[in-house]
């Protein structure tokens, strides 16, 4: 037995028909009412019994449950006392259940109850069980009433087929706090059956009230019921709108942190065949993700999928998808779901869920999504190719060993995260699985049968690949009563092919068993900590290792009768629980070798002996160590390129001096048939492919595995030779601002900021907040410059300022902190100086601008990952002199606001930044607010939230931003707000021409901004001997025809469309240059141009030159001709 507490089944709705909420009457001093027969609950009312745990009729779901209720004497509707639900945790709930009573299968029921609402949200349910006690089926439902008086609740169910008991089980919540008192509680067979609406017009639809034009709000809709407590809080029914019918269903979803879902009742399904599901869909703003869920007869989750709705903004629209019903399934249910960590105001009507019309509509992509909306708009292409595996793992098929490895790509797109299966002897990939609906895994392992098993981002699930049939498998979800919130972060083998999964965000433990396909939740190890990051098993005792993590690292052991111990401590490690998490682990030899996240060694035998511990500098990378078959008790592990050497006769370590590729992920040792590899031959797999290693010879021999996958864009930077693309994870990809032509990916990162630095590029990188120097023209690695690994930071942002020399760097603290901190390096000196609560107490600083010598920053109150509540309340906008090293001036832009991001010298001379949905401009002369204004729309809810928004000064002198949902355009002048993109898109950056750059996931896009430029003269017609554009002149040339030479003088511009130019053109220093439609006859030079050059759609007789322009020429997409020849930055017109 583990004595980690189980939750109750899954709380599905399966059989709930109907909800209403009517006022209860009730005299000053309640009196007890005859007893109802009809009622087939005992105790009814809480009259009986004197403790929770000991309530006659009713019992705890789980022993915990107790301490979420009370008996209330406070206040009754019947009686002299009632039933108090007090629950103000969100990682956990409690549930009171009532004996079971006898029900008949396809009856209905009327479970009714007085509830005193002071705030939240209740969630009862019933389960229906069979006659073997049985779980069939657990419908349940969030209930909320009007707060400060008693009302009557009444569910309805309809008793699911093969249920022969029901129990009635009020229940708190998951992930919601509740506190009200319920009375007079009754279940009893129904009058009459509700009438299922459905719709008129398609026999086939199997969604009741498929138009929600029936029941009165969200949680008493038939056929539909929230997915959570906090649903309700975002979804609504709507008359302001419809596409069919009076109604529609709105939903507004302004928190990060939440997701809304409204859960359709069971619709019968047949394995094979193709279904559709469809409707009309009308957004404002946001992406909804609709979910379909596939069951078996038990109710147990096959599989579940969900799709990211794309139909243009403000009008209704229909969406359509389909789905091939896996083997095993009995029933459907469709969830309309916003989404976590995304905003949506969006409306669904008219849905249709049965067999395939074959029409179903075809969804634009997102970059045709997004180009259409502003002609200016171009796509870029994906340029971030990466190759970002957390771990890989070896496996044998047909005697041949195999390297396994899930590379990261993007949920929802044509390259999602892909299972790669190569030789281990030559990196050959030999075969690939697309992951629908992945992005990626945390963790791939093996299990004592062979088979290949991991955990994915995405769809939070658990996947199983067979070597034996070389196909892969989805499992199912994790949790499936919240999957959101529980994301696999590793896997260890169990005993006799089962699996023990650690997962993120709750630190909750699972054990699945291949026999029947389970998976059950074992608690958590620590309620402390939010990880469990790494787990190893010990097959010759039982004992299960467990690496729990978030703010403070630990390392359990857990035997097989649930007896848990801690085996880090000050005495033992000093040290070692200063750290937020041990990172991996490999039990072998008798021994847990462990990794901390500052790569430092532990080692720990069987009976629970620290035999080694240094806790000093870096020492060992990756997430495994392989024994010697030759020399036992002698382990190989990787560090710092090479392979190291573990000897626990003396517990020191050594540095073999072979190179390796990467860092160690799986081993396996063999005798190869090769007088060239003698003796014992190591197989891996590594981070960098795949190596063979031979002790005998002090030779390695490393093969990569050549997959790659488009790579979320992480920032957008200017470099000195051309722009780049930093990837998530992983990734540094320069591209060519006009076409987007991408160069090969530099696999390194990740980058948050940059800097141009001379000729080289000064780069923030993520992970112990570093910065790091990169020369383009040399190609090699990034070079460190400096680390804030012992001042517990991580996240970067900065500004560098040439005048003096300096970087400024704010950071966000390591996984389980607050403190940010403020970097000054000074590279004259070579000295970095760290700032923390000087500057400001508990929070991260997220913006970093340098202006005139002062430093202008934004905080954010989100600290690390895991960290605790800091007690702060405001972001702050701080003004830093870091000559004198002091804060000059510390302002609230806006009381209560999480965080103060986008600092940038506006158009004005004025100091812009964005405090959630605010602008607001300061005035670096009076020292004061110049302007705040809320106008941006989006708050950020909750959560945990650092970049958000992004500001630039277009070409046109407007301000323009990115804030996770839009491109928006601020007119400097009148403060008008307008949006450019109504998508959710981020990483803004401006070129040097004025044009701006963004992204979303993996696509990136370039806004040409349009300029009005205003002719200073314009020539129609005939221009008899040449023409000489002066300088700081606008010349405009429409229709006309130029005979001689066209010379554009520094700092002058031409404005060229349908002209002849009979003598050539010639522009060295001018601001600006277009020419379209034109035809030009003799040589054409434009160089040192240092704003815009567009050449679209010209005939060029002539050599046609273009140099050392700030920006190359752009064609528009629209092809010129040459007649000569094109070289310099003109080369590819």
């Amino acid at each position: 037995m583990h004595p980690f507490r189980r939750l109750p089944a899954a709380l599905a709705v399966g059989a709930l028909l109907s909800t209403t909420v009517a006022a209860v009457a009730h005299a000053d001093t309640a009196s007890v009412a005859a007893e109802d027969p009809s009622n087939l609950l005992a105790n009814h009312s809480f009259e009986d019994g004197s403790e929770v745990g000991s309530l006659p009729g009713w019992s705890p779901i789980w022993p915990g449950s107790v301490e979420y209720f009370e008996l209330d004497e406070t206040r009754a509707s019947e009686g002299a006392r009632s039933l108090r639900v007090l629950d103000e945790r969100t990682d956990g709930g409690g549930g009171m259940v009532a004996d079971a009573v006898p029900v008949e299968a396809g009856a209905v029921y009327e479970l009714s109850f007085d509830m005193f609402l002071v705030s939240g949200v209740l969630n009862p349910l019933v389960y229906f069980d069979d006659a073997d006690g049985q779980v069939v089926s657990q419908p349940m439902n969030s209930v909320t009433t009007t707060a400060g008086q008693w009302e009557q609740v009444t569910l309805t169910f309809e008793v699911p087929a093969g249920a022969v008991a029901a129990r009635v089980a009020p229940y708190s919540s998951i992930g919601g706090v509740v506190d009200a008192s319920i009375d007079n509680v009754s279940f009893a067979l129904g009058t009459s059956t509700p009438d299922e609406p459905r719709d008129p017009d398609n026999p086939d639809n199997a969604v009741v009230n498929h138009s929600f034009e029936h029941g009165t709000g969200v949680t008493d809709l038939p056929g539909w019921a929230p997915w959570s407590s906090t649903s309700t809080n975002h979804l609504e029914v709507a008359t302001e709108t419809a596409s069919d019918g009076d109604r529609s269903l709105h939903v507004l979803d302004d928190r990060a942190d939440q997701g809304a879902g409204l859960l359709s009742s069971d619709m019968p399904v047949e394995p094979g065949e193709v279904y559709e599901l469809s409707f009309d869909h009308y957004t404002t703003s946001g992406v909804l993700q609709p979910y379909v869920y596939f069951d078996d007869a038990d109710g147990q989750r096959i599989t579940s999928s969900y799709e990211i709705v794309r139909t243009p903004v403000g009008e209704w629209s229909r969406a359509g998808f389909e789905y091939t019903v896996p083997s095993g399934a009995a029933v459907a249910r469709v969830m309309i779901y916003s989404s976590i960590g995304g905003l949506v105001d969006a409306y669904v009507d008219d849905l249709y869920f049965g067999p395939t019309s074959g029409t179903v509509p075809t969804q634009p992509s997102l970059p045709e999504e997004i180009t259409s909306q502003d002609s200016d708009i171009s796509y870029l292409g994906t340029p971030v190719m990466g190759q970002v595996v957390t771990n890989t793992e070896l496996g044998m098929e047909n005697g041949v060993s195999m390297s396994y490895g899930v590379y990261s790509g993007v949920a929802g797109t044509e390259t999602p995260g892909t299972l790669v299966v190569a030789e281990t002897m030559t990196g050959e990939i030999v075969r690939t699985f697309p992951l629908d609906g992945v992005s990626g895994s945390r963790y791939i392992a093996r299990s004592t049968d062979g088979k290949i098993y991991f955990v994915t981002t995405g769809t939070n699930s658990l996947w199983v690949y067979d070597p034996e049939i070389a196909d892969v498998r989805r499992i199912g979800l994790i949790n499936p009563d919240d999957p959101n919130t529980t994301v696999g972060w590793s896997l260890t083998e169990g005993a006799n092919g089962s699996m023990y999964i650690g997962t993120y965000s709750q630190g909750r433990l699972y054990h699945y068993d291949p026999a029947d396909d389970s998976i059950t939740d074992m608690g958590q190890i620590d309620p402390t900590q939010g990880y469990i990051h790494s787990l190893a098993y010990d097959h010759e005792r039982g004992n299960l290792y467990v690496g729990a993590g978030g703010n403070k690292g630990q390392i359990y052991k857990v035997e097989p009768d649930g007896t848990t111990t801690a085996l880090l401590s000050e005495e033992r490690t000093p040290g070692a629980t200063e750290h937020s998490f041990v990172t991996s682990f490999t039990f072998s030899g008798d021994r847990l070798f462990a990794r901390t996240e500052r790569s430092q060694l532990i080692v720990i035998t069987a009976d629970d002996e620290i035999e080694y511990w240094q806790g000093g500098d870096k020492e060992a990378f990756g997430y495994h160590v392989s024994e010697r078959p030759d020399a036992p008790g002698r382990y190989i592990f990787t560090f710092s390129g090479t392979f190291w050497e573990y000897d626990s006769a003396t517990a020191t370590t050594s540095d073999l001096g072979i190179a390796v590729n990467g860092s160690l992920n799986d081993s396996t040792w063999t005798q190869l048939d090769d007088p060239a590899w003698p003796g014992w031959t190591m197989l891996a797999a590594t981070s960098g492919g795949v190596i063979r290693l031979n002790l005998e010879t002090g030779t390695s021999d490393a093969d990569p595995v050549d997959f790659l996958n488009p790579v979320r864009i992480q920032q957008i930077f200017n470099g000195p030779d051309s722009m780049y693309a930093s990837g998530y994870m992983r990734g540094l990809t320069p591209f060519d601002s006009m076409t987007g032509e991408a160069g090969e990916t530099h696999q390194s990162g990740q980058y948050e900021a940059a800097a141009v630095r001379d000729d080289t590029l000064l780069l923030a990188a993520y992970g112990n907040a570093r910065l790091l120097e990169y020369d383009p023209a040399a190609g090699d690695s990034p070079r460190e410059i400096f680390t804030l690994v012992d001042e517990l930071q991580d996240r970067p942002r900065m500004d560098y300022d040439p005048g003096t020399d300096r970087v400024f760097m704010g950071t966000v603290a390591h996984y389980g902190h607050n403190q940010g901190a403020l970097a000054v390096h000074d590279f004259a000196t070579g000295e970095t100086e760290v700032f923390t609560d000087e500057i400001v107490t508990d929070q991260s600083i997220i913006s970093v601008l340098h202006h005139d010598g002062l430093v202008y920053l934004g905080t954010t109150l989100d600290g690390a990952l895991d960290a605790p509540d800091s007690g702060q309340t405001d972001a702050h906008f701080i003004v830093w002199d870091p000559d004198t090293e002091q804060v000059v001036q510390d302002i609230v832009p806006v009381a209560g606001d999480e965080g103060v991001t986008g600092l940038i010298v506006g158009p004005d001379g004025l100091i812009w930044g964005v405090s959630e949905d605010t602008v607001f401009r300061y005035d670096p002369q009076s020292q004061e607010m110049a302007s705040s204004e809320a106008m941006l729309g989006h708050r950020y809810g909750g959560g945990t939230v650092w970049t958000y928004a992004q500001l630039a000064v277009g070409a046109d002198g407007n301000v323009y931003g990115t804030n996770r949902s839009s491109l928006f355009r601020i007119d400097p002048d009148t403060m008008e707000y307008s949006l450019v993109v109504n998508t959710p898109v981020d990483n803004l950056t401006v070129d040097g021409a004025g044009n701006l750059y963004f992204s979303t996931s993996v696509y990136l896009f370039r806004y040409t901004v349009p300029v009005e430029t205003a002719c200073d003269e314009t020539h129609t017609g005939l221009v008899a001997s040449g023409l000489v554009v002066p300088a700081d002149t606008v010349t405009c040339l429409e229709a006309s025809q130029v005979n001689g030479p066209l010379d554009v003088e520094p700092g002058g511009s031409l404005l060229a469309s349908d002209v002849q130019i009979n003598g050539g053109v010639t522009s060295d220093g001018a601001d600006t240059i277009q020419i379209r439609d034109s035809a030009v006859h003799g040589r054409t030079a434009i160089t040192g141009t240092s704003g815009t050059v567009v050449l679209a759609g010209n005939t060029v007789r002539g050599p046609l030159i273009c140099s050392d322009n700030d920006t190359p020429a752009d064609d528009e997409g629209i092809t010129n001709t040459v007649r000569g020849p094109a070289t310099g930055q003109c080369a590819n017109l």
